[in-house]
């Protein structure tokens, strides 16, 4: 495996590395989903960015490989769809199917 390259360590709250999703948006987002009586560190934030970034990298290599053996230039949701299942999280790739063919429906019954 590859050693992880050195992150810069300043953590304000709009911050965000290259890898990761932006600090302020992940603060936010676990904010909101968690209780009102439980808090977080600071670091939190952070760690979830890079945790994010790092699982939308391997997501999208391995959807990547996918489309490059159809000989495919273009992600498509069925590749990101097996990349999921490919990586073990069969549940949420289901889960995202269902979310993406409602939404398909409600593009399909909206007037023109």
């Amino acid at each position: 495996d590859m050693e992880p390259e050195p992150r810069d360590s300043e953590s304000g709250a709009g911050a965000s590395s290259s890898d990761g999703l932006p600090r302020a948006a992940v603060a936010k987002l676990v904010k909101e989903r968690l209780p009102p009586h439980l808090r977080t560190k600071p670091d939190v934030a952070a760690l979830l960015s890079e945790m994010a970034g790092e699982f939308l990298q391997m997501l999208t290599s391995e959807a990547n490989e996918a489309a490059s053996a159809e000989k495919k230039k273009t992600l498509s949701e069925a590749h990101l769809l097996g990349a999921l299942r490919k990586l073990g999280y069969p549940q949420l790739a289901a889960e995202c199917e269902a979310v993406g063919e409602a939404e398909h429906g409600a593009q399909a019954a909206r007037p023109l």
